[in-house]
């Protein structure tokens, strides 16, 4: 919050503006590995950017508040699970989204940590209708029947497809990617048959760095990798026995799923810190197999943040899956009650300080 202000105290534009920053970024496709500083052109956020990223932070946060406060009174029978230290993700995908000129139309495929997304995508806050977002969240926490789980459920479990919000559904981290893929070929078949190059939908797909361990998650990465695989002349001749014209013309591909992934990297999965879990390797290195784009970013920065989703956008539109991995600070326990004896102090301590 502090750094945020303080650079929308500093800054006075209104406009893009472009500067030449050095940004570590780690890029990986089936041509090889590049991994390098490099210079990229960042359009900083904008004036109304920031204060837009200050008001999305400060009322998430406050959600969680509000929410720590109710467990605390008994009103609340599940485990709290909370975003502390991760809502900036959402909010820089919605702006990334908004910039794009799809994010009504895009979906998103939340985690655990994701509350921010129905703070920052919320278009009717403070109705307490059927479309403030914020509000559904807190019902769903007080299992009313009137929440999107009907009141079988007592957290963050549940979502709202009609805000195209593709639920959590499960405590098993990464089920609902495979979901997320089906729904991309659902755009791909349906929405872009219709929509403008520049305004075709896409889906994000949100998850942690311990479900990454998962399997479904690489079964996952495989159907998108085979969805987006053109085909070859012979192929295509074959296929268009059946289909042509239109978006199928254009990428030469029967199928396709656009599609970007993110991955919450707070270096803990449950109680197991990084080297427990997954042995401390380089996350971004998994997209060479699924001939992916891959990119390490710092949440800490969100211009850098909001131009690697900017970019992970364009290569969904062009059928290229982009694997983006945030790192991120865990301000808690796994949920809000758990001891936090096992984790770095000091790396907890400088996260609440950032």
């Amino acid at each position: 919050f502090l750094d945020c202000f303080a650079t929308l105290a500093m800054t006075g534009v209104r406009g893009y503006v472009y500067t030449s920053c050095v940004i570590f970024k780690k890029r990986y496709n089936k041509s090889g590995i590049e991994n390098k500083k490099m210079e990229v052109c960042m359009a900083k956020l904008t004036h109304n950017e920031l204060l837009s990223v200050w008001h999305y932070l400060s009322r998430a946060r406050a959600l969680n508040d509000i929410l720590i406060e109710l467990k605390a009174k008994n009103l609340m029978y599940g485990p709290l699970l909370l975003g502390y230290g991760a809502e900036i993700i959402a909010i820089a995908i919605k702006i990334a989204l908004e910039r794009c000129g799809i994010e009504q139309e895009s979906y998103f495929q939340i985690s655990h940590r994701d509350q921010s997304w129905y703070v920052a995508h919320n278009t009717a806050p403070n109705t307490m209708s059927e479309d403030d977002l914020e509000w559904l969240l807190v019902l769903n926490h007080l299992t009313k029947k009137t929440g999107p789980t009907k009141g079988r459920e007592g957290n963050i479990h549940g979502g709202s497809l009609r805000h195209h919000i593709i639920p959590f559904g499960v405590s098993h981290m990464g089920a609902y990617v495979s979901v997320a893929v089906g729904t991309a070929l659902g755009l791909y078949l349906t929405e872009w048959q219709k929509a403008s190059k520049d305004a075709r939908p896409i889906v994000v797909s949100s998850f942690g760095d311990g479900a990454f361990a998962q399997g479904c998650i690489h079964e996952a990465f495989n159907m998108a990798a085979a969805l987006n695989a053109p085909l070859d002349q012979a192929e295509w001749r074959e296929f268009q026995k059946f289909a042509s014209g239109g978006v199928f013309q254009e990428t030469n591909q029967p199928h396709g799923a656009p599609l970007m992934f993110v991955v919450n990297d707070n270096g803990y999965s449950l109680s197991a810190n990084a080297r427990e879990s997954y042995g401390k390797a380089d996350l971004s290195l998994r997209a060479l197999g699924y001939n992916m784009i891959g990119v390490d970013v710092d949440s800490h920065n969100p211009d850098a943040l909001v131009e690697a989703f900017e970019e992970g956008i364009h290569n969904a539109q062009r059928l290229h899956p982009t694997l983006i991995i945030v790192s991120t600070d865990r301000l808690m326990g796994h949920n809000q009650t758990e001891s936090i004896q096992y984790m770095d102090r000091d790396r907890l301590l400088k996260g609440w300080e950032n």
